[in-house]
């Protein structure tokens, strides 16, 4: 559902603030993650790879291109919360935490021995709970699912002729 411009940064966020414990650690995670969102959403006008596909071919380039301006703002100065939203928030996550309730964790938890889940994995599907950071988007399980199959699967491309024809192919 949303593009992979989007959804690669929000797996950083996760990794890069890893050991995610505290209810404020996690509510600074659904900040960041909601402004990478909504940035990323008012620069492309959609988050939903197809809807940003269907507009002219070079469109998928320039959100992979133009991605990191908003992701680096949203980091580094997150949008604030109101302090009913911050507790409400705080509450929710508390009932989450109390069942268990993240569903891409949970799937992790729930795969068998062919798949490799790592702690890496666990904090990169942080800022997916709720629907991609509490906003009802795509399911945190059928997130949870693509990573595992892609932590088993997915090779770094290292062909630099290939990436070149990828970009001029995209370009045109």
């Amino acid at each position: 559902m949303e593009c992979g411009a989007l959804t690669a940064p929000l797996m950083f966020i996760g990794l890069q603030n890893n050991n995610i414990a505290s209810v404020p650690e996690k509510i600074d995670i659904i900040c960041k993650a909601q402004s990478n969102v909504n940035k990323f959403n008012a620069i492309n006008g959609s988050t939903i790879c197809s809807s940003i596909r269907q507009r002219i071919n070079s469109a998928c380039m320039k959100t992979i291109r133009t991605f990191y301006k908003p992701f680096s703002e949203a980091v580094s100065n997150p949008l604030l919360l109101s302090a009913e939203t911050k507790e409400s928030y705080s509450l929710l996550l508390k009932i989450f935490d109390d069942n268990k309730f993240h569903c891409s964790q949970r799937v992790f938890s729930n795969l068998n021995s062919n798949f490799l889940i790592t702690k890496d994995l666990f904090d990169t599907s942080w800022a997916f709970i709720g629907g991609i950071a509490l906003l009802n988007r795509t399911c945190g399980a059928l997130t949870g699912g693509v990573l595992a199959i892609s932590s088993e699967t997915a090779k770094i491309e290292n062909s630099y002729s290939r990436v070149v024809r990828l970009y001029w192919t995209e370009k045109l």
